[in-house]
């Protein structure tokens, strides 16, 4: 056994410390420390070599080094193979032992007088040039602090597996890392790095104490009205849209900008992270009109959405008229009623904001189109539109909205259940997550993890952040989800939670089931 620097592998190579491995062999080792001079004797074999050379003299005759001598944190460090073979020794080193093996010329026995354990070594910490949110593309410098020498890696669970880090000067470890797009589904709101040093086949593990924010997606803009290349009856329509930022930061408000024909119009709307509205102070004329909006979330992501419709002043006798009936003071449980009455033989639909979306109504008699819609727990209706879309017998398409409108801002939403995975089954690679909840409703699928890594209390980190819809018959089901490149070893535990979302940031009391390794 030695003290001090153990092994170290260069370039394929492994170095050690001169004197111990020469003294165990029984050599004398003298050192000139003005020339950065090693030499040894063993017997009648004599060996010098020069600090930083690539070229060793055995008996005086010339031998070249695949590695040259180097110090390494005070020891000075040879390449074993040269050395215990010029003194006529058999070496073997068996790096999953961490160990070298030195059998002596005289083969009387074979003996491990290398068999070091891993240095002491430690992760002081481990930091981040970033804090908050940050945009896909970014680049987040990470910088740890350990004992010099190892060999140091980074994870991002969830999202990216070892990185390798860099030491650029003693005991600081660096490596960069740009945040990634979208990932199929998989959430990068919260990250939460994890360092490893290596020596050998010693490694520890620190998880990085605070964690940065990232949002990399835009968010969309969604139920527009009107319709883009729809034709409206009125010269005054609600112009309005939905804000969708889920999995994101949320949409500021103060951000939204309304162009109509290329005046801004936003101090006139209505506006939330949610919603825009706007009905035009006086009428607008006859043709087409084109409209921009534009909305920036709190990690600075932008969407820009354009689209047009016409107002067609003429159209008198296509549609008559549209009404929302029982949708103010609606509730839960309400059904309410939408009718509109337009020419006979055309195909009709009704939208209420994104909470239903060109849903068909029925002619019940010549020129009456009627659809109906029971408001759901959770429905927040507060601010949107409802719009009915009609197609005439000639294909031209008409949007026309509606005045009615609910103060209802939802209530309490039912939690899903899961059916798979089961507690009592193991882990199963893809992972897929099945249960049920109301029909047409959102589900989001957390995947987190938590493991007990020596030297740490505990890990915790993300797998899976993605939000399905259930099917018409309230079932629901994820896409196959990767876990090799998860922590997955022993004490490992993974939480699976289910959660229905409502609109305007609300969600239901959530569902999970905890999978042990």
């Amino acid at each position: 056994m030695f003290n001090g620097v153990g092994p170290q592998e260069v370039n394929g190579r492994v170095l050690v410390p001169l004197r111990g491995v020469l003294e165990k062999l029984g050599a004398y080792v003298g050192w000139d420390p003005a020339g950065q001079l090693v030499s040894a004797q063993r017997g009648d074999t004599s060996i010098d070599l020069r600090i930083g050379s690539r070229e060793a003299r055995v008996n005086n005759q010339p031998v070249a080094l695949d590695v040259p001598a180097e110090i390494y944190r005070g020891s000075t460090m040879v390449p074993l193979r040269f050395v215990s073979e010029a003194l006529g020794a058999d070496v073997r080193w068996d790096a999953t032992q961490y160990a070298v093996m030195i059998n002596t010329s005289s083969g009387a026995r074979s003996q491990d007088i290398n068999n070091l354990p891993p240095p002491v070594f430690t992760i002081q910490s481990l930091d981040a040039d970033r804090d908050g949110i940050v945009n896909a593309g970014t680049n987040i410098h990470f910088t740890m602090r350990g004992t010099p020498g190892g060999i140091a890696t980074l994870a991002i669970p969830g999202i990216q597996g070892r990185i390798p880090m860099n030491e650029v000067s003693s005991g600081v470890y660096v490596a960069d890392w740009i945040v990634p797009g979208d990932q199929g589904g998989v959430d990068v709101s919260r990250l939460i790095p994890v360092a490893r040093l290596r020596f050998g086949t010693s490694e520890k593990t620190f998880q990085m104490p605070s964690q940065t924010s990232t949002d990399v997606s835009a968010p969309s803009i969604r139920a527009l009205t009107p319709q883009n290349q729809s034709s409206v009856t009125v010269s005054r329509p609600t112009i309005s849209a939905v804000f969708d930022d889920q999995r994101g930061s949320g949409v500021d408000p103060r951000s939204v900008r309304l162009l109509l024909d290329g005046v801004d119009v936003s101090s006139e709307a209505t506006i939330t992270e949610r919603s825009i509205s706007y009905v035009p102070a006086v009428g607008i004329g006859p043709g087409r009109h084109d409209v921009t909006l534009t909305a920036t979330d709190s990690a600075g992501n932008q969407i820009t959405k354009r689209w047009s419709f016409r107002v067609n002043g003429q159209a008198d006798h296509v549609i008559q008229s549209f009404t929302a009936e029982g949708l103010d003071g609606a509730r839960p449980g309400d059904v309410v009623r939408f009718t509109l009455r337009a020419e006979p033989n055309g195909t009709a639909t009704f939208s209420l904001g994104d909470i239903v979306t060109d849903k068909p109504m029925n002619e019940r008699s010549p020129g009456e189109y009627v659809g109906v819609y029971t408001i759901r727990r959770g429905d927040d209706l507060a601010n949107l539109a409802a719009t009915a879309r009609f197609i005439g017998r000639n294909g031209q398409v008409f949007n026309v909205d509606s005045r009615d409108q609910s103060d209802l801002n939802g209530g309490t939403l039912d939690a899903p259940s899961i059916s798979l995975p089961r507690s009592d089954e193991p882990l199963r690679n893809p992972l897929v997550v099945e249960g049920r909840a109301p029909a047409g409703t959102r589900v989001r699928v957390h995947v987190d993890y938590s493991t007990n890594v020596r030297g740490l209390a505990k890990l915790t980190g993300q797998v899976a952040d993605v939000t399905v819809i259930s099917d018409s018959n309230g079932r629901f089901r994820t896409n196959p989800i990767n876990m090799d490149s998860f922590m997955t070893g022993r004490g490992t535990a993974y939480t699976i939670t289910a959660t229905t979302l409502g609109t305007n940031g609300r969600h239901s009391e959530a569902s999970t089931v905890t999978i042990a390794r």
